[in-house]
């Protein structure tokens, strides 16, 4: 988040922006799906974690299909909390033994889940302020080409010469 911001990949994976926290539940645009993950985890605990009083996961992104991905914060060293994927879809948890980075970097490759790419293999982060500035040009954050339906909600949106 100090690096890169808010933000999403491709329309595929938003990330969740942390607030200050007060204890063990985070706060700002975690705490919602923190919340959902530590149900989920309380109703159907991935295999060999059990179902301690308090879960030990914490939201960090969301991907397209509404899975929560997560930190399993069983550790000290943050560096050591592997990911979670609670699948909406297939109501259960996958345990991945890896960090997020390297949980991002074989997400992005396609070895975990297969990602939309462009035609060259790239994803595309896009800050919110980068998205927010596009949409309201009336160009869509993940193509890049008009947007079709930009004149359906708000005012009308400028519209852009062959040389902008």
């Amino acid at each position: 988040m100090a690096t890169y911001g808010d933000g999403e990949t491709d329309a595929f994976l938003a990330f969740l922006v942390p607030g200050p926290a007060e204890g063990p539940v985070p706060s700002g645009d975690m705490a919602e799906e923190t919340a959902e993950a530590r149900r989920m985890w309380l109703e159907k605990p991935p295999a060999g974690y059990g179902s301690p009083a308090t879960p030990p996961v914490i939201a960090w992104g969301v991907n397209a299909r509404a899975d929560l991905l997560c930190w399993v914060i069983d550790e000290q060293d943050p560096r050591r909390w592997p990911v979670a994927v609670w699948s909406r879809g297939g109501l259960s948890w996958s345990v991945h033994g890896c960090g997020m980075l390297e949980y991002l970097v074989r997400l992005f490759r396609g070895e975990i889940d297969p990602m939309r790419a462009d035609d060259d293999g790239v994803r595309r982060f896009v800050h919110v302020r980068e998205a927010q500035r596009l949409l309201a040009l009336g160009i869509s954050p993940d193509t890049g080409e008009p947007n079709p339906y930009a004149d359906m909600v708000g005012p009308p949106q400028p519209r852009l010469s062959q040389g902008d």
